[in-house]
């Protein structure tokens, strides 16, 4: 199973963040990554700089015939191509695209994974599963619908019960 996160809280001249979504979405296909199953819209507070918009949310579950890095390049030039800025992290941004987990694989390994959890810095490498996402509310709860029984490669609790065990963030399922 391969799952991706998306995010947006900024608007474009032509597209609001939902917008943007739906057509970051509709790029996949033309990077050769199919959509399996895409979870509703979640409005969500910022992590981290509070001072900016709400985010707008959504997990998609994908497949994807090659390797995990070059899916995360294609995830990328998708976010380049809807003028994401890399400016600083957990910053206001057009389209974030997150891999969150592939296959269930721990890249590069355990040790480096927790590490990458424990820094403010943005990793160097591609680390697998996302290494926060057991901490956000707005990843677990769309995954949830995508993969009602995916369980952590590391942490080996459900989407569920993480979630269950996250205090003080707040989110609303927005209409499609």
């Amino acid at each position: 199973m391969i799952l991706v996160g998306l995010g947006s809280n900024l608007s474009t001249s032509r597209r609001g963040p939902k917008e943007i979504l739906l057509f970051a979405l509709s790029l996949f296909a033309e990077y050769g990554i199919p959509v399996l199953r895409l979870s509703s819209f979640y409005e969500t507070e910022p992590v981290g700089p509070t001072d900016q918009p709400s985010f707008i949310n959504a997990v998609v579950q994908v497949d994807w015939k090659g390797d995990a890095p070059t899916l995360m390049s294609s995830l990328h030039v998708i976010e380049d191509r809807l003028g994401r800025q890399r400016a600083y992290r957990w910053h206001a941004r057009t389209l974030d695209l997150d891999l969150l987990d592939f296959k269930h694989m721990v890249v590069p390994d355990k040790k480096a994974w927790r590490a990458a959890g424990l820094t403010m810095l943005p990793p160097e490498t591609l680390i697998l599963p996302h290494p926060r996402m057991h901490e956000r509310l707005f990843v677990l709860e769309p995954l949830q619908e995508v993969a009602p029984d995916w369980v952590h490669p590391c942490l080996h609790q459900t989407a569920k019960t993480l979630a269950d065990g996250i205090k003080g963030q707040t989110l609303h399922r927005i209409a499609p």
